[in-house]
């Protein structure tokens, strides 16, 4: 009989445990679907707003930066190509003026011949790193590229024509970096 109510008093012990494991699963259940529980919810949601944002824009900060190292690359020689543009203009000038000498000399003709290969290295060089001269006789006047010194009564030509190129301008990667100095038909 001992053993009987042993056994009995054990399943009563078992049975309240079991009774209130389920009563405090229970109210925990209820905890968890009461009102106050939705401010868990919307702080859940509000971080999941601000990680999306922050996510967005560490996105938009990226792309930003690539975007101005791309332009600090292209543009980095810009000062020096402009300080060269003037080497350039005396050099073009010399060959120029040689050209049109007639020299029976063969050395100084080879000089000149030599002086021509090295300022088209030069030019083909400074080109291979983005410098492109205008082209701007017989094209119209843009006051986004050109620089107007004076203008010239051609009947023949349209008004605002380029007649003659004064001194060269130049483009690096598409911007202009020396405007051209022409003479315009009025």
């Amino acid at each position: 009989m001992n053993e009987e109510n042993n056994t009995i008093h054990e399943e009563k012990m078992e049975t309240e445990n079991l009774n209130e494991t389920l009563e405090t699963a229970a109210e925990e259940k209820a905890e968890v679907e009461t009102p106050e529980s939705e401010p868990v919810r919307d702080d859940a949601e509000v971080w999941k707003e601000q990680y999306l944002r922050t996510v967005a824009e560490f996105d938009n900060f990226k792309k930003r930066q690539q975007r101005e190292n791309t332009q600090i690359i292209a543009f980095a020689n810009e000062r020096l190509m402009v300080e060269i543009l003037p080497v350039i203009d005396d050099m073009e000038r010399a060959i120029k003026a040689a050209q049109s000498l007639e020299i029976g000399d063969q050395k100084i003709q080879q000089h000149v011949q030599g002086f021509e290969f090295i300022y088209k290295k030069l030019m083909k060089a400074l080109e291979s790193k983005g410098l492109k001269a205008m082209e701007s006789v017989g094209k119209p006047m843009d006051v986004h590229l050109h620089d107007a010194l004076m203008q010239v009564e051609a009947p023949d030509k349209e008004p605002n024509t380029i007649l003659d190129e004064h001194e060269k301008g130049y483009y690096l990667n598409d911007k202009v970096i020396r405007h051209a100095k022409v003479i315009v038909s009025k």
